[in-house]
């Protein structure tokens, strides 16, 4: 497996420089999900992200993360934190520090459990168990199950896979294991998600996403339709400047005809 490489993009609100003419705005929107800075160790593992509008540096000890900051952009801490594990560096709890209340009080955030081939984590909220995450992996087939704080289960997704690709994603409720949706995935050649088609529980058609690629597997089209009225609902365009190398510098995001984001490739 390829190492992840680093990543910079930029996204810029669009501003209205003339009738019907538009222009990146001066400041990047660091809330935008298009907004994405990582960057990694030689060894692969992440220590730089921007995510959610906050920069998250991760540091480690022998190759395990051992503790997570999270700045305001550009400014101060946030929250930080802290990775503990069991013997033979499995995790067993993240807990955390915060600006909010000026770092007076370790929280307890997550809390994991291990049973066969599952992996439990109890959710809290202001140290007070939540809910229950249950993640069960298997060579062709994923499920997450989420339980109430009292351990009744109140929902389930299955991930059926294929040669790694998923093909199937099936929404059960619980604890009457009744499908409420499930979605089928389709691919190109280049193994490019072309479909998304969503099912309900009586196994009619839904909506479906459509996606289209450029030859450098770049989706430039995105579509949500209606699938029983055939109505077009959302139609995402991208459209791309690339170098001589083939790498896209910029790309212009359109929704519905009008201007979303303008997106610079910085590496």
């Amino acid at each position: 497996m390829k190492s992840p490489k680093n990543c910079h993009q930029e996204a810029y609100k669009p501003k209205r420089i003339g009738d019907g003419i538009w222009m990146p705005s001066d400041d990047i929107d660091y809330n935008s999900k298009e907004t994405i800075i990582n960057k990694y160790h030689p060894n692969g593992l992440i220590y730089y992200e921007i995510k959610n509008g906050f920069e998250e540096k991760t540091t480690y000890i022998e190759n395990i993360p051992v503790a997570i900051y999270v700045h305001f952009i550009n400014s101060h801490l946030f929250h930080k934190y802290t990775l503990h594990y069991k013997k033979g560096a499995i995790l067993k709890q993240i807990s955390y520090i915060s600006y909010e209340d000026k770092f007076r009080e370790e929280h307890l955030r997550k809390e994991y459990f291990y049973e066969d081939e599952s992996e439990i984590c109890l959710h809290y909220l202001i140290n007070k168990p939540f809910y229950y995450e249950k993640t069960t992996k298997t060579k062709d087939r994923n499920s997450v199950e989420y339980w109430h704080k009292d351990k009744t289960p109140y929902l389930k997704y299955v991930y059926y896979y294929d040669s790694g690709r998923l093909i199937k994603k099936v929404q059960i409720k619980l604890p009457y294991n009744h499908i409420e949706k499930y979605w089928d995935y389709e691919y190109d050649s280049k193994g490019n998600c072309v479909s998304i088609q969503s099912y309900n529980q009586n196994g009619k058609a839904e909506h479906c996403q459509l996606f289209q690629f450029d030859v450098y597997n770049n989706i430039i089209r995105k579509q949500l339709l209606h699938k029983h009225s055939n109505t077009l609902l959302e139609d995402f365009r991208n459209y791309y400047e690339y170098d001589n190398q083939g790498n896209w510098i910029t790309k212009v995001i359109y929704k519905n005809k009008k201007v979303q984001w303008f997106i610079k490739n910085k590496l």
